[in-house]
Protein backbone atom coordinates (compact mmCIF):
# COMPACT_ATOMS: atom_id res chain seq x y z
CA UNK A 1 0.00 0.00 0.00
CA UNK A 2 1.28 3.60 -0.78
CA UNK A 3 1.61 5.58 2.46
CA UNK A 4 0.66 9.23 1.34
CA UNK A 5 -3.08 8.29 0.86
CA UNK A 6 -2.77 6.25 4.23
CA UNK A 7 -1.50 9.27 6.11
CA UNK A 8 -3.77 11.47 4.48
CA UNK A 9 -6.82 9.57 5.91
CA UNK A 10 -5.08 9.15 9.21
CA UNK A 11 -4.93 13.23 9.51
CA UNK A 12 -8.52 13.81 7.38
CA UNK A 13 -10.04 11.15 10.41
CA UNK A 14 -8.18 13.09 13.44
CA UNK A 15 -9.30 16.24 11.90
CA UNK A 16 -13.03 15.90 11.99
CA UNK A 17 -12.63 13.89 15.19
CA UNK A 18 -11.30 17.74 16.71
CA UNK A 19 -14.34 19.46 14.95
CA UNK A 20 -16.98 16.93 16.28
CA UNK A 21 -15.94 15.77 19.44
CA UNK A 22 -12.89 18.24 21.06
CA UNK A 23 -14.70 21.37 19.30
CA UNK A 24 -13.98 23.81 22.23
CA UNK A 25 -10.42 22.53 22.40
CA UNK A 26 -9.63 22.99 18.71
CA UNK A 27 -10.81 26.61 19.35
CA UNK A 28 -8.92 27.25 21.89
CA UNK A 29 -5.55 25.64 20.19
CA UNK A 30 -6.86 27.67 16.93
CA UNK A 31 -6.80 31.33 18.41
CA UNK A 32 -4.13 30.42 20.94
CA UNK A 33 -5.93 31.82 23.85
CA UNK A 34 -4.24 30.40 26.66
CA UNK A 35 -6.17 30.47 30.73
CA UNK A 36 -3.63 33.38 31.68
CA UNK A 37 -5.31 35.31 28.66
CA UNK A 38 -8.38 35.27 29.33
CA UNK A 39 -8.24 35.53 32.82
CA UNK A 40 -8.91 39.14 34.01
CA UNK A 41 -6.33 40.94 36.46
CA UNK A 42 -6.38 41.06 40.32
CA UNK A 43 -9.40 42.70 41.34
CA UNK A 44 -8.19 45.65 43.93
CA UNK A 45 -11.35 47.34 44.53
CA UNK A 46 -14.78 46.88 44.38
CA UNK A 47 -15.18 48.53 40.83
CA UNK A 48 -11.93 46.24 40.02
CA UNK A 49 -14.25 42.96 40.97
CA UNK A 50 -17.43 43.93 39.37
CA UNK A 51 -15.27 44.36 36.16
CA UNK A 52 -13.69 41.30 36.81
CA UNK A 53 -16.76 38.89 36.91
CA UNK A 54 -18.24 40.43 33.91
CA UNK A 55 -14.92 39.60 32.16
CA UNK A 56 -15.13 36.38 33.17
CA UNK A 57 -18.85 36.06 32.21
CA UNK A 58 -17.79 37.31 28.78
CA UNK A 59 -15.20 34.33 28.69
CA UNK A 60 -17.86 32.02 29.45
CA UNK A 61 -20.21 32.98 26.67
CA UNK A 62 -18.27 32.20 23.67
CA UNK A 63 -18.66 28.92 25.50
CA UNK A 64 -22.20 28.87 26.66
CA UNK A 65 -25.76 29.15 24.37
CA UNK A 66 -27.92 32.15 25.39
CA UNK A 67 -31.51 31.73 25.37
CA UNK A 68 -34.72 33.90 25.62
CA UNK A 69 -37.71 32.55 27.52
CA UNK A 70 -40.89 34.06 28.38
CA UNK A 71 -43.61 32.91 30.85
CA UNK A 72 -46.52 31.81 28.86
CA UNK A 73 -50.67 31.70 30.23
CA UNK A 74 -53.27 29.68 28.78
CA UNK A 75 -56.08 31.50 27.50
CA UNK A 76 -59.74 30.48 26.13
CA UNK A 77 -60.29 32.36 23.07
CA UNK A 78 -63.85 33.52 22.33
CA UNK A 79 -64.24 33.75 19.14
CA UNK A 80 -64.33 30.39 16.37
CA UNK A 81 -62.46 30.45 13.34
CA UNK A 82 -64.80 31.24 10.34
CA UNK A 83 -63.47 29.63 6.91
CA UNK A 84 -65.14 30.28 3.90
CA UNK A 85 -65.30 27.36 1.22
CA UNK A 86 -66.74 25.31 -1.36
CA UNK A 87 -67.73 21.79 -1.50
CA UNK A 88 -67.79 19.20 -4.42
CA UNK A 89 -69.25 15.43 -4.93
CA UNK A 90 -67.02 12.69 -4.27
CA UNK A 91 -68.41 11.41 -7.72
CA UNK A 92 -71.14 12.48 -10.07
CA UNK A 93 -73.59 10.23 -12.08
CA UNK A 94 -75.53 11.15 -15.09
CA UNK A 95 -79.15 9.80 -15.11
CA UNK A 96 -80.87 8.99 -18.60
CA UNK A 97 -84.02 7.36 -19.24
CA UNK A 98 -83.99 4.45 -21.30
CA UNK A 99 -87.69 5.09 -22.67
CA UNK A 100 -89.38 8.61 -23.40
CA UNK A 101 -92.48 9.50 -21.89
CA UNK A 102 -93.91 12.36 -20.12
CA UNK A 103 -92.70 12.57 -16.11
CA UNK A 104 -96.31 12.22 -14.23
CA UNK A 105 -94.36 12.90 -10.47
CA UNK A 106 -92.40 15.50 -8.94
CA UNK A 107 -88.77 14.38 -10.00
CA UNK A 108 -86.27 14.81 -7.20
CA UNK A 109 -83.87 17.87 -6.64
CA UNK A 110 -80.86 18.34 -7.94
CA UNK A 111 -78.12 17.16 -5.45
CA UNK A 112 -80.21 14.68 -3.25
CA UNK A 113 -79.05 11.55 -1.65
CA UNK A 114 -80.79 8.61 -3.29
CA UNK A 115 -80.11 4.69 -2.64
CA UNK A 116 -80.08 1.60 -4.74
CA UNK A 117 -83.72 1.05 -5.97
CA UNK A 118 -84.82 4.36 -5.03
CA UNK A 119 -87.28 5.71 -7.51
CA UNK A 120 -86.72 9.13 -9.43
CA UNK A 121 -89.38 10.13 -10.88
CA UNK A 122 -92.48 8.33 -12.34
CA UNK A 123 -92.86 8.26 -15.79
CA UNK A 124 -96.14 7.87 -17.54
CA UNK A 125 -97.14 4.13 -18.92
CA UNK A 126 -99.39 5.36 -20.97
CA UNK A 127 -99.43 2.51 -24.07
CA UNK A 128 -96.68 0.47 -22.76
CA UNK A 129 -99.16 -1.90 -20.85
CA UNK A 130 -100.17 -3.03 -23.72
CA UNK A 131 -97.47 -3.34 -25.77
CA UNK A 132 -96.58 -5.53 -22.66
CA UNK A 133 -99.50 -7.76 -22.89
CA UNK A 134 -99.71 -8.21 -26.65
CA UNK A 135 -95.96 -9.05 -26.57
CA UNK A 136 -96.53 -11.51 -23.66
CA UNK A 137 -99.13 -13.13 -26.26
CA UNK A 138 -96.81 -13.30 -29.16
CA UNK A 139 -93.86 -15.45 -26.90
CA UNK A 140 -96.55 -17.57 -25.42
CA UNK A 141 -97.55 -18.17 -29.37
CA UNK A 142 -93.92 -18.61 -30.27
CA UNK A 143 -93.21 -21.40 -27.48
CA UNK A 144 -96.72 -23.42 -28.60
CA UNK A 145 -94.73 -23.75 -31.88
CA UNK A 146 -91.39 -24.71 -31.01
CA UNK A 147 -92.67 -28.58 -31.01
CA UNK A 148 -94.59 -27.70 -34.63
CA UNK A 149 -91.53 -26.34 -35.68
CA UNK A 150 -89.34 -29.35 -34.58
CA UNK A 151 -91.24 -31.76 -36.32
CA UNK A 152 -90.63 -29.43 -39.74
CA UNK A 153 -86.91 -29.42 -39.08
CA UNK A 154 -86.92 -33.42 -38.27
CA UNK A 155 -89.13 -33.58 -41.92
CA UNK A 156 -86.34 -31.79 -44.00
CA UNK A 157 -83.90 -33.76 -42.81
CA UNK A 158 -85.09 -36.71 -43.81
CA UNK A 159 -85.94 -35.25 -47.37
CA UNK A 160 -82.40 -34.70 -47.70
Amino acid sequence: MKLVPMLTAIMVTAFLYFIVVERDDLLAFASARTAEDSAPPAATGAVDTAQAEVASGEAKAGRLVRVVAIRSQATTIDSAVVLRGQTEADRQVQVRAETSAQVISEPLRRGAKVQKDDILCELDPGSREASLAEALARLDEARARVPESRARLDEAQARL
